[in-house]
C-alpha cells in the first residue's frame, strides 16, 4: 500500500511540476516579446538584437511574539534594458517602500497586501557619467503621483580586498514631494565565500512628517552555493520627524537564509530574529519572517 501511495504522490508531483514549467515558461516568453516590441517602439528600430530582463516578485509574511504583530509585504522588482537605445535606456517597475525598516508592510491579510501596495513604473537613462536620471510615475489609487528623479553611484577601492560605495538617489514628486536617499557602504572580503559589510543609509521623506530616517547595519554575506546563501546582520533603526526629535526605533540582530527550490525560478527565504522595541522598553522581541518567490528572467 505505501508502495503503490509513494508512486502515486511522485506522479501527482511530476505532472504538478510540469504545469508549473509550462506556466513559468508562457509567462517569460510573453514578457520577453512584450519588451522586444517596446524597444522596437521607442527606438525606431528593427534590428536583431539579444533582448535580457529580469523580473523577481515575493510575498513576505513575518509575525512577532511579543506584540502579536503579524503582517505580509508584497514585492516586485523588475529592470529590463532596451537594447536598441544603445543601453542608454531600462524600463523599472518596482513597489515602493516607505521606509528601510523592518516593518514595511502591505496589508495585514495576504488578499490585501497586493492591491494595498503602491509601486513605481518608469524609465532610467544612463550617461557616460556615474550619473543617471529617471521619470516616471507611482501609483497606488486612481490618481498617479508622477515624479523625476536622479542618483549618483561611485565607489573607491580601498585596497585589493576593501571597498567603499557611496551616492545619492534623489526623487522628487508632484504629491508627494521630496524624497532623497543618501548613502555610504564599507565592504571587505574575507575570502572567496564571505564578504563583510557596514551599510549606511539617511532619507528623507518630506511628505507627511518630514522624516529623517537612519539605517546602520553589520552584515555578513555568505555564499553557500549557486542558489544558497546566508546574511547574519546586525542593524540600528532610528527617526526624526515633526512629530518626535532623533530616538531609536529598535535593535535588531537576526539571519537571513535564502535558497532556490525549483529550477532557478522558485525560492524561499526565511528569517529569524530577536527585535529590542522602543515601544516594549527594549525588552526582546522574538520574530520570523518567510518570503516566497518567483523570478522571471532571460539572461
Amino acid at each position: 500500500m505505501r508502495y503503490f501511495l509513494s508512486i502515486m504522490v511522485l506522479t501527482l508531483w511530476v505532472q504538478a511540476a510540469g504545469i508549473f514549467d509550462q506556466w513559468h515558461e508562457k509567462l517569460q516568453d510573453f514578457f520577453g516579446n512584450s519588451i522586444e516590441k517596446l524597444d522596437k517602439f521607442l527606438s525606431k528600430s528593427n534590428e536583431s538584437l539579444p533582448q535580457k530582463y529580469s523580473l523577481e516578485t515575493s510575498i513576505r509574511a513575518f509575525a512577532e511574539s511579543r506584540n502579536g504583530a503579524h503582517a505580509f509585504k508584497f514585492n516586485i522588482n523588475a529592470k529590463v534594458p532596451l537594447p536598441r537605445t544603445q543601453k542608454r535606456l531600462y524600463l523599472f517597475l518596482q513597489d515602493f517602500k516607505k521606509t528601510g525598516s523592518i516593518d514595511e508592510k502591505s496589508g495585514n491579510s495576504l488578499a490585501n497586501s497586493i492591491s494595498n501596495s503602491s509601486y513605481l513604473f518608469g524609465i532610467l537613462l544612463k550617461t557616460p557619467t556615474k550619473l543617471k536620471f529617471s521619470a516616471g510615475i507611482r501609483f497606488h489609487t486612481i490618481t498617479p503621483d508622477p515624479y523625476v528623479g536622479a542618483q549618483y553611484n561611485n565607489t573607491i577601492k580601498l585596497s585589493p580586498k576593501s571597498w567603499i560605495d557611496f551616492g545619492d538617489r534623489l526623487r522628487f514628486f508632484v504629491d508627494n514631494r521630496l524624497d532623497n536617499l543618501l548613502f555610504c557602504n564599507y565592504g571587505y572580503t574575507l575570502n572567496h565565500d564571505a564578504t563583510f559589510a557596514f551599510e549606511n543609509s539617511l532619507r528623507y521623506l518630506q511628505e507627511p512628517l518630514k522624516e529623517s530616517q537612519l539605517l546602520n547595519a553589520l552584515k555578513l554575506y555568505i555564499t553557500l552555493g549557486s542558489d544558497r546563501y546566508l546574511i547574519p546582520r546586525t542593524e540600528i533603526y532610528s527617526t526624526i520627524n515633526a512629530d518626535r526629535s532623533h530616538h531609536i526605533d529598535y535593535y535588531y540582530a537576526g539571519i537571513d537564509y535564502h535558497d532556490t527550490i525549483w529550477r532557478k525560478w522558485l525560492f524561499y527565504e526565511i528569517s529569524p530574529a530577536v527585535v529590542w522595541r522602543e515601544t516594549n522598553h527594549f525588552n526582546e522581541s522574538y520574530r520570523i519572517s518567510f518570503t516566497i518567490g518567483v523570478l522571471f528572467s532571460k539572461p
